[in-house]
C-alpha cells in the first residue's frame, strides 16, 4: 500500500537495543510515515528474523515475531508474534508461548525464522530457536495461555533451531521447508489444517550449521517446476565456504544441482549467514 517498512533490532545483543519498525513512503522515502518500538518501556525485542523480511497479508496486515527481551503484553512484546494495523503499527493481535520467560533466559529467542503466511488460509507457520515451528490463526492469535490451548498446532521441527523457512504453494497444498542444525532439508505438508509431523521427503545429506539461506521457486503451482533452493556453509566454525544447492521440490531427496559440482564455474565464496537466496525473472 505505498509503504516501505523496514524492521531490526540489535548486533551482537550489545545493550541498550529494542525492536524496530519504520514506514517510508515509497514514493518519497524521507517522508516517514510510522514507527513502532517493541519495548518502549524496557529493553530488546530485536525483530531480525534471521534476515526474513516482516509478512503481510493481501489487506497489508504485517505479521512479525520479536526476539528475546522485557514482556508485559501491554507496552512490552518480546517473545512475540504480533500482528500490526497497516499505517500506525499499531499492535492489533498478538501471540506468546507459556514458556516465554524460560525462552528468554535461555537465549531461545522465538524471533529466529520469522513468519510464513500459508497461501489460501487463514494460517501462519513460525518457529523459534528450541525448534518447535508453531500453526497460528492469524485471525485469532490467542494472546498467552497457561497451557497453550490457543495454538491450533505445534511440533518439533529441527534439532537445533529454526532460523529460516520457506513455503510452496503447490498443486496439492502447501508445503513448509526448513533445514535446521544437524539435519536434513525437509518438506511438512500442509492438509485438513495441520501439518504433516514427519517430512514427506529430505535431503539424503544433513547440515551442521543452521545458519542457512532457504527460497522456492516455481512456476505457480505447476508440479515438477518447485526448487528448493538452500545455502550452506561447508565447515563449522565459521568463517567458511558455502555451497548453494537446488532440490526437487516434490522430492528433496533428488539434488538437482550445487556449486559445489563444478567449483571452477560455479564457487559461491565466503557463506554468509541469513541470507536467502533471491529469485526474479527465471534467475537465482
Amino acid at each position: 500500500n505505498g509503504v516501505v517498512y523496514v524492521a531490526f533490532g540489535s548486533h551482537g545483543d550489545g545493550p541498550p537495543w529494542h525492536g524496530w519498525i519504520m514506514g517510508y513512503s515509497a514514493t518519497n522515502v524521507t517522508r516517514q510515515t510510522a514507527v513502532f518500538n517493541a519495548t518502549p518501556n524496557g529493553a530488546g525485542g530485536s525483530i531480525w528474523q534471521s534476515g526474513r523480511g516482516l509478512s503481510a497479508d493481501s489487506q497489508g496486515i504485517i505479521f512479525a515475531v520479536t526476539a528475546n527481551g522485557d514482556t508485559d503484553e501491554r507496552t512490552a512484546f518480546s517473545d512475540n508474534v504480533l500482528k500490526l494495523n497497516p499505517g500506525d503499527l499499531t499492535v492489533a493481535d498478538w501471540f506468546a508461548p507459556s514458556d516465554f520467560q524460560t525462552l528468554d533466559d535461555e537465549d531461545e529467542d522465538l524471533g529466529s525464522s520469522g513468519a510464513a503466511l500459508i497461501p489460501g488460509t487463514s494460517f501462519m507457520v513460525t518457529g523459534g530457536k528450541q525448534g518447535a515451528a508453531y500453526l497460528l490463526n492469524t485471525g485469532n492469535l490467542g494472546h498467552m495461555t497457561s497451557n497453550d490451548t490457543q495454538i491450533p498446532q505445534s511440533f518439533n521441527a529441527a534439532n537445533v533451531g529454526i532460523f529460516n523457512m520457506a513455503v510452496w504453494n503447490s498443486s496439492n497444498g502447501p508445503v513448509f521447508y526448513m533445514l535446521g542444525g544437524n539435519s536434513p532439508v525437509a518438506a511438512y505438508p500442509f492438509s485438513g489444517g495441520q501439518f504433516a509431523t514427519t517430512p514427506s521427503s529430505q535431503s539424503s545429506s544433513a547440515y551442521a550449521v543452521p545458519y542457512n539461506g532457504i527460497t522456492v521457486s516455481a512456476n505457480g503451482g505447476q508440479p515438477g517446476t518447485g526448487i528448493v533452493w538452500v545455502t550452506t556453509a561447508d565447515t563449522w566454525p565459521l568463517p567458511s565456504n558455502g555451497t548453494l544447492h537446488a532440490f526437487d521440490a516434490g522430492d528433496l531427496s533428488s539434488e538437482l544441482w550445487n556449486s559445489s559440482i563444478n567449483s571452477d564455474r560455479d564457487f559461491l565464496g565466503s557463506f554468509t549467514k541469513f541470507t536467502n537466496p533471491t529469485v526474479a525473472n527465471g534467475k537465482v
